[in-house]
């Protein structure tokens, strides 16, 4: 608990001194050891120790395979490493787990789009939207999808969804500035884009 409290409060090197001191002491095997292993995973993640933090997710997991929010982060290091086939991996074993899972479908949408292959990269941002309606990162990458498509106006009518309820959505607003720009639209352009 205070190891946890530590992160929290932004004091990582004190997050991963308790997580060794449980994993100095817990039994082998034990959930205190892959909350211990969790704990140091984030810790080092968020120190920019990524490969370490994998060590730990794959540690944690071999005690606890099942865990979505342990699989969530360990997808999350995967892609900020540019390893989109291992984070798209991951994504489809949580949906081997939980097929409603709004998202890791948005995950396996963002590793199929990193990967170039945008009609399954839409497929799948449009069942996190099944799952999910109001999920606006997800209509966001979906519009996303769609204009690196060419297909705009799509793009458009999604990005005007989210700006309708967040008017201040910082990655819908970039992104329609992107849309605006590539048509041409420059004053609209650069107004989302300073924003």
């Amino acid at each position: 608990a205070r190891g946890w409290a530590a992160l929290k409060g932004g004091h990582l090197e004190e997050a991963e001194q308790m997580a060794d001191a449980v994993l100095a002491s817990a039994p082998r095997d034990d959930k205190a050891e892959a909350e211990a292993y969790y704990l140091r995973a984030q810790a080092r993640g968020k120190r920019g120790n990524f490969h370490g933090a994998l060590e730990d997710y794959e540690s944690a997991l071999e005690i606890v395979p099942n865990s979505i929010a342990i699989m969530l982060d360990q997808g999350g290091v995967l892609h900020t490493l540019d390893r989109f086939e291992d984070a798209l991996s991951v994504a489809e074993a949580i949906l081997k787990i939980d097929a409603q899972h709004a998202v890791a479908h948005n995950n396996r949408g963002l590793m199929l789009r990193e990967l170039a292959r945008l009609d399954g990269a839409e497929m799948a941002l449009r069942c996190a939207l099944q799952c999910d309606d109001a999920y606006h990162d997800a209509r966001v990458n979906l519009a996303l999808a769609l204009i690196e498509q060419g297909r705009l106006q799509e793009a458009e009518s999604e990005l005007a969804r989210v700006l309708e309820v967040d008017r201040g959505h910082v990655d819908a607003r970039w992104n329609r500035a992107i849309m605006h720009l590539l048509r041409g639209e420059f004053a609209a352009g650069w107004r989302d884009y300073e924003i």
